[in-house]
């Protein structure tokens, strides 16, 4: 029996390719009540019977499975399903609840419109070429490593597209602006001179902002590069030291190493936020797709700057998804290459500016500023 027949009489074709892809060719199927293995090639799998209408599946399923891992922000976002190409939604503030007394009615409460948030959906995606000797000679695991990679593409994108709602729905708490040497954050540089870096007092006060607007402090989320100067900060250091928890001793203001610490812990940073003293617990998101870019700044410097945020992830956003990932192919007969459009169609929305404080131009550099 060749591999065609065996396809059309399997139970369940669509498993079976989709085995192939992750296994070189390789699948299981059932004759006559026995267990068997065999080995496809690609160009019997794209001329089964049902190969235009599974092979697709197949494709948006490994680029899907590229995707999840590979995603932090758009996780934080309601999906909402949409079949129109716009939608305007209302940016809502807090209800409030009320105590009632024995018999007393229940008061109405009217949904606090602030503003509305338009969403427009669009394609996004990328192109996908296979040559003729790739698909005659059967390298499933390269096909495999393009369309992971196009996943991983995909879900760069929409993070990106994530972050730069977040950016424009953002409450601006601290604005520096680099080009006047204003700074609002307090960071100090070793002359101690204000110098725009951020602090764990900064960060305090955007969280004061999130609780006055009666939300909470769930996620504080910033560059790669802008956390590993934050965890410098002296005052969180020394908060390390005096909630007794383990430190960057290394970095200890004038002092050694602390009878009984660790020199360093690894969650030090996080960990600061559980101590009894400290009513939040955050998780820290730390993604590339935050504004880091080099500015100018006044006196003839320059220096790099980013945004730091402190969030409430409670009635986030909604990610307005109208079509899923997707395949289309078509071929190039002047240079026998086979092309796969992968693409979905969607938008995301961040509803209103309660949830999300920033801090805008914050300058990746060291800070001095001490308790």
């Amino acid at each position: 029996m060749d591999i065609k027949e065996i396809l059309e009489n399997s139970k369940d074709r669509f498993a079976a390719l989709d085995e192939a892809w992750s296994n070189n060719g390789y699948f299981h199927y059932e004759l006559e009540g026995e267990k068997k293995v065999a080995q496809m090639t690609i160009a019997e799998a794209i001329t089964t019977t049902d190969a235009p209408f599974l092979f697709p599946k197949v494709i948006a399923r490994t680029v899907e499975e590229a995707i999840e891992p590979n995603q932090l922000v758009v996780p934080l976002l309601a999906e909402v399903r949409i079949d129109s190409r716009s939608i305007e939604i209302p940016a809502l503030g807090a209800m409030q609840a009320h105590d009632i007394g024995e018999g007393m009615p229940y008061p109405e409460e009217e949904l606090p419109y602030a503003t509305r948030v338009e969403g427009k959906v669009i394609k996004r995606g990328l192109r996908v070429a296979f040559t003729d000797e790739m698909i005659a000679d059967s390298m499933w695991d390269l096909m495999g490593l393009y369309l992971r990679a196009a996943g991983r593409a995909l879900a760069r994108r929409k993070e990106k597209v994530a972050q730069e709602r977040f950016w424009e729905r953002a409450e601006e708490v601290f604005t520096n602006v680099p080009s006047s040497a204003t700074w609002e954050t307090t960071g100090e540089d070793v002359s101690g001179d204000a110098n725009g870096t951020y602090t764990l007092n900064d960060l305090i006060d955007m969280i004061a902002a999130l609780v006055a607007d009666e939300r909470t402090f769930t996620h504080m989320m910033m560059h790669p590069l802008a956390w590993t100067i934050f965890a410098k900060d002296p005052v969180i250091r020394n908060f390390q030291i005096y909630g007794n928890r383990g430190v960057y001793e290394g970095q200890l203001v004038g002092g050694s190493k602390p009878a009984g610490r660790d020199w360093f812990d690894q969650s030090t940073v996080v960990n600061q936020f559980a101590g009894s003293a400290w009513p939040w617990i955050p998780q820290m998101i730390l993604t590339p797709f935050i504004n880091f870019s080099t500015k100018a700044i006044s006196g003839g410097t320059s220096g790099s700057f980013t945004d730091v945020y402190a969030i409430d992830v409670n009635d986030l956003g909604a990610v307005l998804q109208r079509e899923d990932v997707g395949t289309e192919d078509f071929r190039d007969p002047q240079k026998d290459i086979e092309n796969v459009k992968i693409r979905e169609r969607y938008d995301i929305v961040v509803y209103g500016v309660d949830n999300i404080k920033m801090a805008k131009d914050v300058r990746v550099a060291e800070n001095f500023k001490t308790p």
